[in-house]
């Protein structure tokens, strides 16, 4: 898929304007955070983390200007260390909260993002769902990546960097991804001084100015999908319209096979 297939792609995914998505990817090229090569047969090819740059960018960054220091505030957002009890600490025995969280992950194995480690970031967590969700539907097909995938809920916030990837599914896993400060005692150690007194210092602190969210859902990683599987979504203009084709193609595809079984 070329840089133009993928600004075509992400328009559709995302039912955002084709002309932002190019001006967001052209600043990200200039910045050095999109593949480039040549034009024509040499054209550049795009990766699944370009995908991921680009639909940060497009989701975070408050200004086209700002598309590079936004992909780039979001490739040093970690995820949150996960929850260590000073049980577990002391004998290795894990709290009831320690289990089902644990056996919670397990159930949800199948995504392989969830098996990254602490400390990844929040683009390479995007990077990984759109090369399984690729995969997904390249071995498997369409209802498997649907039952894998769609059930995704992908949230940016700013002006903070803050974002949380879940599964909102009946038993309902997150994700969430900061930028680590000093006075967060989850990760770096904080003196008392550092740490927010209460919780009206932490609004003083934190709530200041207007606090937007971009929300997106497991369709549009899927559209990515299959615009990787297919080289771009040029026949489509919205979201609604490819995957309402998508659906009717696998419904005709697959009357045959039962009338055969």
């Amino acid at each position: 898929m070329t840089p133009g297939q993928l600004v075509k792609a992400i328009s559709v995914a995302l039912d955002v304007p084709q002309e932002t998505i190019a001006a967001h990817d052209r600043v990200l090229q200039l910045g050095g955070l999109r593949t480039t090569a040549g034009r024509g047969l040499s054209a550049a090819k795009v990766t699944p983390l370009d995908a991921a740059r680009l639909l940060t960018a497009t989701l975070a960054a408050p200004r086209i200007k700002d598309s590079v220091s936004t992909v780039q505030s979001y490739e040093r957002a970690q995820r949150l260390p996960r929850f260590v009890s000073q049980q577990f600490r002391q004998s290795g025995r894990l709290t009831k909260r320690e289990q089902e969280r644990q056996d919670l992950e397990s159930l949800h194995a199948d995504l392989s993002f969830i098996r990254l480690p602490d400390g990844h970031s929040f683009v390479e967590a995007l990077e990984s769902i759109i090369t399984d969700a690729v995969y997904s539907l390249r071995t498997e097909g369409y209802e498997d990546l649907k039952q894998r995938f769609a059930v995704l809920e992908i949230i940016c916030e700013r002006p903070a960097t803050s974002a949380s990837i879940a599964r909102v599914n009946r038993q309902r896993l997150r994700f969430k991804y900061f930028i680590q400060r000093r006075y967060d005692n989850r990760g770096l150690e904080a003196t008392e001084e550092q740490r927010p007194k209460d919780f009206a210092e932490t609004m003083m602190r934190f709530g200041r100015g207007v606090k937007q969210r971009s929300t997106i859902y497991g369709a549009t990683m899927m559209l990515l999908a299959k615009a990787f599987h297919e080289n771009g979504l040029d026949r489509f203009d919205t979201p609604a319209q490819a995957i309402r084709h998508w659906a009717r193609s696998e419904a005709k595809a697959g009357k045959p096979r039962e009338q055969a079984a």
